[in-house]
């Protein structure tokens, strides 16, 4: 079961290392990851999966509040928080 288990990879020697939703080591990645969702329309990622890539996901978002969307979600019962990329070029002034 757990060679099989898509959250773990596996060496040679049945070595097991887990392995994190998205490839997300810091803001730079973060901010590539979010933009390459947004392109691919794959939609946001939850805060849940991106405290799994690394440590102190909100403060990192924080830190990226003029290019990230951040959106309060329920997921399974459990709050949680889902996040956009903020694509400057699709800003629209819309009149009252």
């Amino acid at each position: 079961a757990l060679p099989k288990n898509p959250r773990l990879t596996c060496d040679e020697e049945l070595k097991f290392c887990y392995k994190p939703p998205y490839k997300i080591k810091g803001k730079t990645s973060l901010v590539a990851v979010a933009k390459k969702h947004h392109q691919d329309v794959r939609g946001g990622i939850l805060l849940s999966e991106l405290n799994d890539c690394i440590p102190n996901g909100e403060k990192v978002l924080e830190a990226l509040s003029d290019q990230i969307i951040v959106v309060p979600t329920q997921v399974n019962k459990r709050k949680d928080k889902v996040f956009f990329y903020n694509d400057q070029e699709l800003d629209i002034f819309i009149e009252d």
